[in-house]
């Protein structure tokens, strides 16, 4: 897998990339001294990809950078420091603004994760603003965030104390759910493992004016002292403290150590190893003053590599989830489509409308299912390459059709059998907001999969739009796109080019469907799954957020609350059942009520937890609807049915309750 690595500084990440096998294919930093390191240490003759670009980020191009899988990036941290003095995004050197540049890249790149890390100060700069801040904009690219604060004495057993927070995210939700931050590792190493035997007399204070200033202070000698321009403070835990960027411009955050020759500051060969820096790390001849700044820059790399380590393991998880659907996989698509509109003996007509349905209509209606059996097909493929899984492709006569599973053979070693596994395959969007099947279309898998195991497969298709706008990567547009640039005409242009994605999101066994679906039953009503939609402060208060606004009816607040609160639809009437409306919630919060409608404003973060809907998070100082939601002008249900909220299905797969779908399709492709 590929890599960026911006604002490399030295490679600290380069080299936790490189360890667990990542290729960078592009680096870039600002600092002409920073390159030269680099340079020294990577780049090779007659190969410039190895080398650093160096320039402002803002001024790079997303189209100069190639393609990549995760952006690494220890952005300018000073801004959000103590040390720095905690200027964040205002910061006057700009430096604050740099994590816009990473959204820039981001956006126009969309690699599959990224790793970003700062000083742990990012975490509370600005009240908890600046994260949000961060946090907001990752998410709105699509991102699954996660952030820990580590210390690298307790997580790369490096002997400093130096705590940073790391920020990981991910594309793919079950990447997400199957990244874990390193646990903590004892500390073996001690400071004498990274302090050298021999050290040049120029980094002793004997003789010179602090010397006398220092020597009563700094007696210990397993201890690293550290300089504070204008007094001496020991590190009473026995190892090095925080290594900062300004420790070698003479009079602030100097480290000192007290050895057999006298008083001295380390070295910048031991700020290296103190950064867990590989023993044949090359430092170029360069003023000593920019070496320690940019070990003071660095990262920990040891710590590092651990984090890669697991967001590798993360992404190969999800990758036997994947399938990059190509122009021939359409073509079966569109043909069987095709075929199935010219068969005399099919009927044409709409299951709703009863109208006569045209080519594209019919298109329109296998398209995305085809192709996503086609997507699942490939993945078992790539999961087990000794079989292959023959889908139903053959055009039928209604009166030749019968209840079969997706897969209705497999091939294995030239004999076809039938599927020891009964499968459906079934395409699902983020629109979708139950999964499950009617009560009869239940009991007819039961029926024809003669006693076999029972698996339904979800899978998605995802492609990359223009411009944002999702009409351009319309199935049936790029692939007219595709057959359009074979004989150069133009009509089609404005799509998006050929490419589609299969993802399988989850997998659930007739068990699980047993186990955790809801009956709703016929005449009950369809709901919402996407409760508590965000509302502007400004429709409850006016004056500037002071008076309540005069459409309030009523308020009550609940403060420690913890216990059982019904919601109740918009027009105050119940749910049918009391396990529908019944949340457990916890924090504080106040209920205003309108003439029809009930809001909440959250005074503090607000948990809440439904058997039926999951569980949901409403943040501190926003405001949400806090009604039950129909769906439709007809939410009333024709049928019988057992269904699962899909967003607690991911709630499930974190608890371990339904399986994770890179262990399910392994396990039905060598089963089936």
């Amino acid at each position: 897998m590929k890599f960026i690595d911006l604002f490399a500084g030295i490679g600290g990440i380069k080299i936790a990339f490189e360890e667990n096998g990542f290729k960078c294919v592009f680096s870039n930093d600002f600092d002409q001294y920073c390159k030269i390191t680099y340079d020294y240490n990577f780049s090779e003759l007659l190969n410039p990809q190895k080398e650093m670009c160096l320039g402002d980020i803002a001024k790079i191009s997303s189209n100069i950078i190639p393609n990549f899988d995760i952006l690494a990036g220890g952005f300018p941290c000073q801004p959000f420091s103590v040390a720095g003095y905690r200027q964040g995004f205002d910061d006057e050197k700009g430096r604050g603004n740099v994590f816009f540049e990473i959204i820039r890249i981001l956006k126009d790149k969309k690699p599959k994760a990224f790793l970003l890390e700062n000083v742990k100060n990012l975490k509370s700069h600005d009240k908890g603003n600046t994260i949000k801040v961060i946090y907001e904009e990752l998410e709105k690219l699509g991102y699954f965030v996660t952030d820990k604060v580590m210390n690298a004495m307790e997580y790369g057993n490096i002997p400093q104390n130096r705590e940073r927070i790391y920020i990981i995210g991910f594309l793919d939700k079950s990447a997400f759910i199957n990244f874990n931050f390193p646990n903590k590792i004892p500390l073996t190493k001690t400071i004498h493992d990274c302090l050298e035997n021999k050290v040049d007399d120029k980094y002793y204070y004997n003789g010179k004016p602090l010397y006398e200033r220092i020597k009563n202070d700094v007696i210990k000698r397993d201890t690293i002292y550290q300089w504070r321009r204008q007094y001496v403070r020991e590190n009473k835990s026995n190892v090095c403290p925080t290594l900062t960027a300004n420790m070698g411009t003479g009079g602030h955050n100097v480290p000192i150590v007290l050895d057999d020759k006298g008083i001295r500051k380390l070295t910048p060969r031991e700020c290296a190893n103190f950064q867990g820096f590989p023993k044949n790390y090359k430092l170029p001849n360069i003023a000593d003053s920019q070496l320690y700044k940019q070990f003071g820059n660095s990262v920990v790399v040891p710590v590092v590599s651990r984090i890669v380590k697991n967001i590798k393991i993360a992404l190969e998880k999800s990758m036997n989830e994947y399938y990059e659907l190509v122009f021939e996989d359409f073509k079966r698509v569109f043909e069987f489509g095709t075929n199935y509109y010219i068969e005399p003996s099919k009927n044409t007509t709409g299951r709703t409308t009863g109208e006569p349905r045209g080519l594209g209509a019919i298109l329109d209606a296998f398209t995305l299912g085809k192709l996503t059996e086609i997507g699942v097909e490939k993945i078992l493929k790539i999961n087990n390459p000794d079989k292959d899984y023959v889908l139903d492709f053959d055009i039928k006569s209604n009166n030749d059709v019968k209840d079969e599973p997706d897969i209705i053979a497999i091939v294995e070693n030239n004999v076809s059998r039938e599927p020891n596994l009964f499968i459906e395959i079934k395409n699902t969007s983020d629109n979708d907001r139950w999964i499950g099947l009617t009560e009869e279309q239940f009991n007819t898998i039961k029926r024809s999969s003669n006693n076999r195991e029972i698996y339904m497969i979800y899978a998605s298709i995802v492609s990359n739009t223009i411009d944002n706008n999702p009409k351009t990567t319309d199935l049936t547009g790029m692939f007219l796109k595709e057959i359009e640039n074979q004989d150069k005409s133009q009509i089609f242009q404005k799509f998006a080019s050929l490419n589609a994605k299969c993802k399988i999101e989850f997998i659930i066994s007739s068990k699980d469907l047993e186990k955790f679906a809801y009956p709703f039953d016929r005449g009950m009503n369809m709901y919402e799954t996407n409760l508590f939609e965000e509302k502007k402060k400004t429709s409850f208060y006016s004056q500037g957020g002071t008076k309540l606004r005069k459409d309030i009816l009523d308020t009550k607040e609940f403060i420690n609350f913890d216990d059982i609160m019904n919601l109740t639809l918009s027009n105050n009437k119940s749910a049918e059942r009391n396990e529908i409306s019944q949340f457990k919630i916890k924090g504080d919060f106040r209920l205003l009520y309108k003439k029809s409608t009930t809001y909440i404003e959250c005074l503090s973060d607000i948990y809440l937890e439904n058997e039926i809907f999951g569980k949901f998070k409403l943040e501190r100082n926003k405001f949400h609807s806090f009604n039950l939601i129909t769906v439709g002008r007809d939410p009333k249900l024709k049928r019988n049915n057992l269904f699962i909220a899909k967003n607690r299905i991911f709630q499930l797969m974190e608890k371990g309750l339904i399986r994770q779908p890179n262990e399910v399709i392994k396990e039905i492709a060598n089963k089936i």
